[in-house]
């Protein structure tokens, strides 16, 4: 007789969702100028490695989890974090550009069918960040031309994903650890 093994892997969504909301909020503010030079990518090639490697973690234990769409999710961006540095040393702005693209078309896609899930804050979350996403991709494209509007609007777009990113688990922990709804998650 075979004995079945199940390991139980506590929300690793919710990690996720805090290195997502580290990530957005890092694209957000480098996209702003805060810090510095817009254009400086330095602090996300040195970053997004590990952060590419924490979110392989969460996509491994979304798996075992059997949550599938959890880790396509995370399995995309854990692809995207830790192929940015070497897209950004490698490549013209123009292959930065059609990368960043297509993750970002990857996350929107995503968005939609995570509005099967309860939270809509969540997709709200995620259609920002694939705005940041395009946006960033079409601003690499023009050769991150200084006053693009699309820099402004992956600066904006990745602050607010961000912020909404970084309320929903700290939300959703509270309110577990309260034991009913003291947060609003919508």
């Amino acid at each position: 007789m075979a004995h079945e093994v199940r390991l139980k892997v506590a929300s690793p969504e919710l990690l996720g969702m805090a290195l997502l909301s580290y990530v957005s909020l890092m694209l957000g503010l480098v996209c702003l100028g805060v810090g510095g030079d817009p254009v400086d990518m330095e602090m996300i090639s040195a970053f997004f490695p590990y952060a590419g490697v924490l979110l392989l973690l969460v996509t491994a234990f979304s798996f075992l989890s059997e949550d599938l769409f959890s880790t396509i999710l995370f399995g995309i961006m854990a692809l995207v974090c830790m192929g940015m540095p070497s897209v950004l040393s490698a490549t013209s702005s123009g292959r930065l550009g059609i990368f960043l693209l297509f993750g970002g078309l990857f996350l929107l896609n995503l968005t939609l069918m995570s509005l099967s899930r309860p939270t809509r804050l969540f997709s709200l979350s995620l259609s920002l960040l694939a705005l940041t996403l395009i946006s960033l991709g079409i601003w690499a494209w023009q050769g991150f031309v200084e006053w693009s509007i699309f820099g402004n609007l992956a600066g904006t777009f990745g602050f607010l994903a961000g912020l909404l990113l970084f309320y929903l688990p700290a939300a959703m922990i509270y309110n577990d650890m309260r034991g009913h709804k003291a947060l609003p998650i919508f």
